[in-house]
């Protein structure tokens, strides 16, 4: 038997989710070194997603770079590269979500990165960065397998996956705890 880490695999050097990475470092390198001080917050990497799967998401603080302290060209590259995550909804779930996004204020959004500031992949220096607003959350992670395995997550922040619906109306309705 050969060495199967031998095998040339037809996945062989293919990179997934190439449009958020590049979009992410594209936004990354136009901004000033000002910015850049607010948007990294840490030199290295966080090992994964740092919401985890809990229920529901929550971060500590609102940490980063906000749109509104970005120039016009930093603003339609942060819009572009939420709408590369948009773009996986189906139609009118990305207008909606948009449209959300819009009503809360563009300008809360906040652009957070964490990691290695050049897109090499496989050689140990991973990344990471999210985008967190009133009403959304993204997270990038690609840490694991000598930064050579992307996570990524899109949450809802208004409806979110995992929150307990019936939990939520016994509490609101004054049923008692469930």
């Amino acid at each position: 038997m050969g060495d199967w880490r031998l095998i040339s695999l037809p996945q062989h050097n293919r990179q997934l989710m190439r449009p958020e990475a590049d979009r992410a470092f594209q936004l990354l390198n136009a901004l000033n070194p000002a910015q850049r001080k607010q948007t990294v917050l840490n030199p290295l990497a966080y090992p994964d997603i740092v919401t985890g799967n809990q229920r529901r998401a929550s971060l500590d603080r609102m940490d980063g770079l906000r749109f509104a302290d970005m120039d016009e060209n930093q603003r339609a590259m942060f819009l572009d590269l939420v709408r590369v995550y948009l773009t996986n909804y189906r139609v009118t779930l990305a207008r909606q979500q948009m449209s959300k996004l819009e009503k809360a204020g563009l300008d809360e959004l906040r652009f957070v990165w964490a990691g290695d500031l050049t897109p090499v992949l496989g050689e140990g220096k991973g990344w990471y960065y999210r985008i967190h607003g009133p009403t959304m959350l993204i997270e990038y992670d690609n840490t694991q397998n000598n930064a050579n395995h992307v996570h990524t997550v899109v949450r809802d922040l208004t409806n979110d996956f995992g929150e307990d619906m019936l939990e939520q109306h016994y509490r609101a309705a004054g049923h008692g705890k469930p």
